[in-house]
């Protein structure tokens, strides 16, 4: 983000933005910031695909159980057989 667009966002004046941003203080606190966003963006995405896989997971065991349904659970249909039971 340029200096000139974070300013509504943050009330800095964009002639002295980067002056402020030069601050030991600031520039600390920007690069922490920056470091906490995207350690939570990993954290976001590794759920994301942790979710999934056991999503996935979930299908191939519940596909995996189907054909082996007894034929009495589904009165005798092939196609209760090929579904999996909920």
């Amino acid at each position: 983000m340029t200096d000139r667009c974070c300013r509504p966002a943050v009330g800095l004046n964009p002639d002295t933005a980067a002056y402020t941003k030069s601050k030991p203080r600031v520039r600390d606190y920007m690069i922490q910031h920056r470091a906490a966003v995207q350690q939570q963006l990993v954290e976001q995405e590794t759920e994301g695909l942790r979710r999934q896989n056991q999503w996935r997971q979930q299908v191939l065991d519940a596909s995996g159980k189907s054909p082996n349904c007894p034929p009495k659970l589904t009165r005798g249909s092939i196609t209760g057989q090929s579904r999996p039971s909920p």
